[in-house]
């Protein structure tokens, strides 16, 4: 079975994860998923629109910093 990456479901658990203030579990989330920082952005924005209002716990700003420590993490890993 070919792996997912990108869904909804792997979204909510990055974004719960970071709610929860568990920032690098999110942000290895988001590199074992293949979610780059457009990624993050759509989803949130697409949340809104399904009725769920992301700003309510999280902002753009919040996501930069995620997108940021995934590149990172995905850096680190290249030169090891």
């Amino acid at each position: 079975m070919k792996p997912e990456f990108r869904t909804s479901k792997q979204l909510v658990q990055i974004l719960e994860t970071t709610i929860n203030g568990n920032w690098t579990t999110a942000a290895e989330y988001a590199v074992e998923y293949g979610f780059f920082a457009n990624d993050l952005v759509l989803g949130w924005e697409e949340l809104k629109l399904q009725g769920d209002d992301p700003e309510n716990y999280l902002n753009p700003g919040d996501l930069c910093v995620l997108a940021e420590m995934a590149t990172n993490i995905r850096r680190d890993n290249e030169h090891s």
